[in-house]
């Protein structure tokens, strides 16, 4: 049971993953994803390695940050 509830979080945070990195005024859906991952120096690599990526990897670290303090302060 506990195995697949790590699974079950993991494939969410994907889902999630995925879905910022694609979220913006500039249209990526996921084909311009992987353009992107082919080609950083593109306009969609430029957009995604310096604006979304970090983006999406700064929610996830404050996300585990308040989530850790959260758990320390209720005991």
């Amino acid at each position: 049971m506990r195995a697949g509830r790590i699974a079950l979080l993991f494939l969410g945070a994907l889902a999630v993953l995925a879905i910022g990195l694609m979220l913006g005024s500039v249209h990526a859906g996921p084909t311009g994803i992987l353009r992107a991952i082919n080609d950083p120096a593109s306009t969609e690599g430029t957009i995604l390695f310096s604006i979304r990526l970090p983006r999406v990897l700064l929610a996830f670290a404050v996300g585990a940050v308040a989530e850790i303090e959260a758990r320390d302060l209720g005991g």
